[in-house]
């Protein structure tokens, strides 16, 4: 099986390795939680990369952190982690191609139809 596949099936656990902010120069933040969870509800939008929504039940990211006193819950989309799990193998580059990819769009993804399927455009 190659690496890309490999890290395709492995998302979740490849997806916590990424340190989402890594490039920030953060003013004192302190990680509380940083896990994949099941969406209890719907977000939208909800993900900080591509700006989608999260339908209910959709495996995501979750990571709360706490800064000058305030937590905040920042969130990502399977398809996002799934990009996230694969960055040290195409260098980014599929990361990069969802930043911000509804952020423009007139008709961002709908929720009410669920999660994508795995590598399925949108």
């Amino acid at each position: 099986m190659n690496d890309l596949l490999t890290a395709r099936i492995d998302w979740q656990r490849r997806c916590l390795l990424v340190n989402p902010f890594e490039s920030d120069f953060g003013d004192g933040e302190r990680v509380l939680s940083d896990k994949i969870v099941g969406a209890r509800k719907v977000h939208f939008p909800g993900c900080l990369c591509c700006f989608g929504g999260i339908a209910k039940d959709e495996a995501h990211r979750a990571r709360v952190e706490v800064s000058h006193g305030q937590a905040r819950t920042y969130r990502w989309c399977q398809l996002c982690c799934e990009a996230m799990a694969i960055a040290s193998l195409d260098c980014g580059a599929e990361w990069a191609a969802r930043d911000g990819l509804y952020a423009s769009s007139p008709a961002p993804r709908s929720v009410a139809q669920g999660p994508s399927p795995a590598g399925a455009p949108m």
